[in-house]
């Protein structure tokens, strides 16, 4: 369940009591919409509630908006960072990511579309994988920005040339970064090579 940024946090803190009578069937809450002028400090309150009750964290946060923001996500417990790519403005931050393996959820097609990056081409998918960095290649609403998660392989195994082992990389990442319990994640991992003897 994810909250707009670009309204009050009164707002997101109306949805979430409206939400916690189907707590078991939601997983995890998020920030998402324009990153620019909303901060996700601006959410504290939203977040510590998230956490008191049980809920796993996600954040939108380097996106459109600068690397800092990735860091202070994390400092308010988020355990997930979507989009992210503007780690790469910051030495210290992608250090920090690499050492507590945050997950990322890379989202080419959608950084496309909003003009994040005018050309696939440039981006950093392969920067962020030499930086030992857990990103995963997602989909973002993808009937609104045009892919859903092969297309958003295909578009950046095309544009960016990666190898079949960088493949291979992200596609155990994304179990990897699940909220999955571990025996389930170590499972899926392995089916990825299972399936990758009988290719």
């Amino acid at each position: 369940m994810c909250f707009l940024r670009d309204l009050p946090e009164a707002d997101a803190l109306k949805v979430f009591e409206m939400a916690l009578p189907f707590k078991s069937d939601i997983l995890g809450i998020g920030l998402d919409s324009a990153e620019i002028g909303f901060p996700p400090e601006l959410f504290k309150n939203i977040f510590e509630l998230g956490k008191k009750h049980g809920f796993r964290l996600c954040c939108d946060a380097g996106e459109e908006g600068p690397a800092e923001n990735i860091k202070k996500a994390i400092d308010l417990g988020i355990e997930r960072i979507d989009h992210g790519i503007r780690v790469i403005d910051s030495d210290e931050i992608m250090n920090l990511c690499e050492q507590i393996q945050i997950p990322f959820t890379l989202c080419p097609l959608s950084n496309l579309r909003l003009q994040v990056y005018p050309n696939l081409s440039k981006y950093p998918v392969k920067q962020l994988i030499n930086n030992n960095l857990l990103v995963m290649i997602n989909s973002d609403d993808p009937a609104y920005f045009g892919g859903y998660v092969e297309d958003n392989y295909v578009s950046i195994l095309k544009a960016c040339g990666l190898t079949y082992e960088e493949i291979v990389l992200l596609a155990k990442n994304s179990f990897k970064a699940t909220f999955m319990v571990e025996d389930n994640k170590i499972k899926f991992i392995q089916s990825v090579d299972d399936y990758l003897k009988d290719a």
